[in-house]
């Protein structure tokens, strides 16, 4: 079954809104920020079950503005995103100590 959980503040309509802590299930998502009339949107950190964390700003319950995103083998990228995807400028370090830093589209590095 599918089901989240929510605790926090609340509009007259009963939708997350203002501060709160969202977690859904059987993923094992972990929402912790700001919403707005039940989507995430402000400043907030979300967790993914595969231990991937974004910190920094949502739109409308994706990562969007700008923010820092870490994977579990310790590749950091920090920068803009669009929609949920790495966009704009932005800097990624590897794991391997491999540096792009630059103009992101999409999730994909292309210019310096």
């Amino acid at each position: 079954t599918n089901y989240t959980r929510y605790e926090g503040e609340l509009n007259k309509n009963r939708l997350p809104h203002g501060k709160g802590i969202k977690q859904y299930f059987p993923g094992r998502h972990l929402y912790q920020g700001d919403f707005v009339n039940g989507k995430m949107h402000g400043k907030g950190q979300m967790t993914w079950g595969n231990k991937v964390v974004y910190q920094g700003d949502f739109v409308a319950d994706k990562p969007e503005g700008k923010g820092q995103m870490s994977w579990p083998d310790g590749s950091v990228y920090e920068g803009e995103f669009l929609r949920g995807k790495l966009h704009g400028k932005g800097k990624m370090t590897r794991h391997n100590g491999v540096v792009q830093e630059g103009k992101w589209n999409n999730d994909q590095f292309v210019e310096p």
